[in-house]
């Protein structure tokens, strides 16, 4: 394989992956919904999956802001008490997710005009 095909597949990986984003900030936003109105520690868990796989997957792809950005909301859902959520530490998270949002949003998914 020469350097043209194997840099034509890491852009289409690249693409790929940047294309699955959209999906997991849906994701990331149903399951937010919920908890902030019950907190299910289920619910957490599969939020907190897909969080990491951002965190330990972006700045393989050139994002690193991004995976800044999901450590920080981790370090954060490690922090709440399943038994009796903290308002304030909801309202960081909160914060810290909307963060993320805008770092998927403005920097990484402009080229696959981001719908919402």
């Amino acid at each position: 394989m020469n350097s043209e095909n194997i840099q034509d597949k890491l852009e289409q990986i690249r693409l790929s992956y940047i294309s699955s984003l959209e999906n997991k900030k849906n994701a990331i936003d149903t399951h937010w919904c919920s908890l902030k109105n019950n907190w299910d520690e289920e619910i957490q868990g599969a939020m907190y999956m897909i969080i990491h796989g951002i965190a330990g997957s972006a700045e393989t792809f050139g994002m690193p802001e991004l995976t800044t950005q999901a450590r920080t909301v981790i370090d954060l859902l490690k922090q709440v008490d399943p038994s009796s959520p903290d308002t304030d530490l909801l309202q960081k998270i909160d914060s810290e997710i909307d963060g993320l949002f805008i770092k998927l949003k403005t920097n990484y998914l402009i080229e696959n005009n981001w719908s919402n």
